[in-house]
């Protein structure tokens, strides 16, 4: 078992459904870690991977929970998952570098195409160390040790339709920044359509305007990667004439996905009464265990 399957949030008990979803998804992380240590799972890369969405999944649910929380109680919950994801983040650097750069190198002469790849050595078939393993391990057990300080009974399920409405509209006003491509405005849109479509997740709701949600971040994600991308080919051991040649391939790609991503956002954000629509989520939310508002 890789991938985790958070449990849908529950509306009777908020507060307690909440502890509930993080206790249930930082233990199923915690088996597949220590499955992983033991040899019984032995694709340790997917392992890390999945560590990663855990820990998106777990700041979305934070976010859910923010209006019903202390602000120090908030900032732990936050901390801790942060911790666990950037020990992942050569991982996943080297990986995104090589797998973006081999898509694009096929247009190259051969020669540059072989320098460029010596340069991003694929992570793949990499071994994933021990000890990146040990700490992800002890990443899971002080966020669930860090749970135990955190007092969740001030969330109420008013919270939870405010924190969707939020979510919303800093996702549309990241859209509406990143009209110029701007790599730090596409970032915050990225970060907040990701943490809507979780957050969805977590509530066990549909709705036929979210399913847009994961194509436009991978999208959004396929972008940053580019930047990324760009940004390492500035290392003095790349050839100048050879990042002559693959940087405008990067940047026209990047133009085109940047189009497709905001004509994505005007299709998602067409309308305008975002709170009339997060109530709705809301109620159907509420509908599934037999409650109304």
């Amino acid at each position: 078992m890789l991938k985790s399957t958070p449990h849908c949030l529950r509306s009777d008990t908020t507060g307690l459904e909440i502890r509930s979803g993080a206790q249930d998804l930082i233990r199923q992380g915690l088996v597949r870690a220590r499955e992983a240590l033991s040899g019984r799972e032995r694709n340790r890369e997917e392992v890390i991977h999945q560590t990663r969405v855990d820990m998106k999944r777990l700041r979305a649910l934070w976010y859910l929970a923010q209006p019903g929380l202390s602000g120090n109680a908030h900032a732990a919950l936050h901390d801790g998952s942060r911790t666990v994801a950037r020990l992942l983040g050569d991982s996943r650097d080297r990986q995104v570098m090589h797998m973006t750069l081999a898509t694009y190198v096929g247009a190259l002469p051969g020669d540059v195409a072989q320098r460029l790849l010596a340069e991003f050595p694929s992570a793949t078939g990499m071994v994933v160390e021990t000890s990146l393993l040990e700490q992800v391990e002890t990443g899971y057990r002080q966020l669930e040790a860090g749970l135990r300080g955190i007092a969740f009974s001030g969330v109420r399920r008013p919270h939870i339709r405010h924190a969707l409405a939020v979510s919303f509209s800093k996702g549309r006003r990241g859209y509406r920044q990143a009209g110029d491509g701007k790599g730090e405005a596409l970032h915050r849109w990225r970060k907040w359509s990701k943490a809507l479509a979780y957050q969805l997740e977590w509530l066990g709701l549909t709705p036929g305007w979210g399913r847009s949600l994961k194509p436009l971040g991978a999208c959004l994600g396929d972008i940053h990667d580019l930047d990324v991308l760009v940004e390492r080919l500035q290392v003095p051991a790349i050839r100048v004439t050879d990042r002559a040649l693959l940087e405008p391939l990067l940047l026209a790609s990047r133009r085109q996905q940047v189009q497709q991503v905001l004509g994505q956002g005007r299709v998602l954000y067409a309308s305008r009464h975002s709170e009339r629509r997060c109530r709705r989520l809301y109620r159907r939310w509420l509908e599934t265990d037999g409650l109304m508002p």
